[in-house]
């Protein structure tokens, strides 16, 4: 009888090969259920997810994000009421998604929080204040913030800073963006929540 390690590689070279033909989302008729019960414990989370993870929350989410560029825009569902959300949408370099965490493959803490969208800081303010406190300096957003030219996304964590008191970080994301030539407006994602400005008396 194989041993669980070796099943799980029997499911990874299937996936490989599949990969190889150039799909990336992967349709159901392509894997058996066993070999997609297996794979689903691996895979892309989606920067929200990922920043959940890098605060310390592990809650089982209703519904996992799986970005590819091929994926149909559609939603498998999952038991006990879970699903997947095929979005179609590019891959992360590798470079970004290196981390590993949980036995999951996460985006790196700078990128998840680049790319979260700006109501995640609504509906999520414990887990994003606590990502956002794990960001000792601001060198390790402004790399990926200066490449890809994100100067809205720029002006959103510049105001999350100032929110959670980080002002120094606040202060260095804008000016190294406005050094670089970017129009960077600062705004407060957290807005919308009562007493933000007493969060931090």
């Amino acid at each position: 009888m194989a041993k669980p390690s070796e099943k799980l590689a029997s499911s990874l070279e299937l996936l490989k090969r599949i990969q190889d033909q150039g799909f990336v989302a992967i349709r159901s008729v392509q894997l058996s259920r066993v070999h997609r019960e297996r794979l689903i414990k691996e895979g892309f989370f989606s920067p929200e997810d990922s920043v959940r993870l890098h605060s310390g929350n592990s809650t089982i989410v209703p519904q996992l994000l799986v970005r590819s560029p091929k994926a149909r825009n559609q939603i498998t569902k999952l038991i006990h009421g879970t699903s997947l959300l095929e979005m179609r949408a590019a891959m992360p370099n590798k470079s970004d998604v290196l981390l590993i965490k949980t036995d999951s493959v996460v985006f790196s803490l700078p990128v998840a929080l680049i790319n979260c969208a700006e109501d995640f800081y609504r509906r999520n303010p414990t887990e994003a204040r606590t990502a956002l406190l794990s960001i000792r300096d601001a060198s390790e957003l402004l790399k990926p913030l200066l490449e890809n030219g994100h100067s809205t996304i720029a002006g959103r964590l510049a105001g999350a800073f100032r929110n959670i008191g980080r002002k120094q970080i606040a202060d260095d994301i804008l000016n190294g963006m406005r050094t670089a030539g970017y129009d960077v407006r600062e705004k407060d994602p957290f807005r919308s929540i009562r007493a933000d400005a007493d969060f931090f008396t």
